[in-house]
């Protein structure tokens, strides 16, 4: 299974980004794949950290269809 996830957040790092993370962990760790749309920051390193592939967005682009265009 692929699991997709989309945070949008203001702070770096949060109970958000804390409860988003383990939730990639846990779907990394049943062999699945894991793909979360998010800022750059400390929090997309720690995805990359466990293997999961990070899809860097903005504010600025706040249509979902873009975001996932992104990731062609």
């Amino acid at each position: 299974m692929h699991v997709l996830c989309t945070v949008l957040f203001k702070f770096p790092i949060g109970g958000w980004q804390e409860n988003i993370y383990a939730t990639a962990a846990c779907s990394k760790e049943k062999n699945n794949e894991v793909t979360v749309v998010c800022n750059e920051g400390v929090f997309a390193d720690r995805l990359r950290v466990i293997g999961v592939t990070v899809v860097v967005t903005d504010d600025a682009l706040f249509s979902y269809y873009r975001v996932l265009e992104r990731t062609k």
